[in-house]
């Protein structure tokens, strides 16, 4: 049913233009990959929506997933070597936005979350 629903808002938003929609919604369809473990379909649903957060240069958007990536892979028992140096480099690029930015990557994503 969750998948039925992200299939929907996906053909809204994407009949409506709206970029920054079609990858939010890569990004939580990646969340809940990752969440029912099928890790293959999640991976290519966050690199969708990283790819097009630093395309047009949505910098806490991209902050953001990018953090959601490292805490999605953490919650993970195991990962493999190439899934581990993806994770260090994503995470020092979100530090990075974060320095950039001026705010704190994860109390950034708190806040979104109580808006």
């Amino acid at each position: 049913r969750v998948r039925e629903l992200i299939e929907k808002a996906e053909q809204l938003v994407m009949e409506m233009g709206i970029t920054a929609g079609i990858a939010k919604i890569r990004l939580l369809s990646g969340r809940l990959y990752f969440l029912v473990g099928e890790f293959e379909s999640g991976n290519i649903e966050f690199d969708e929506a990283l790819e097009v957060f630093e395309r047009y240069d949505m910098k806490p958007a991209l902050a953001d997933a990018l953090a959601a990536y490292c805490d999605a892979l953490d919650m993970r028992n195991s990962v493999s070597p190439a899934e581990a140096e993806k994770r260090e480099n994503r995470y020092q690029k979100a530090e990075e936005l974060e320095k950039e930015m001026g705010i704190s990557i994860r109390r950034r994503s708190a806040l979104l979350q109580l808006i």
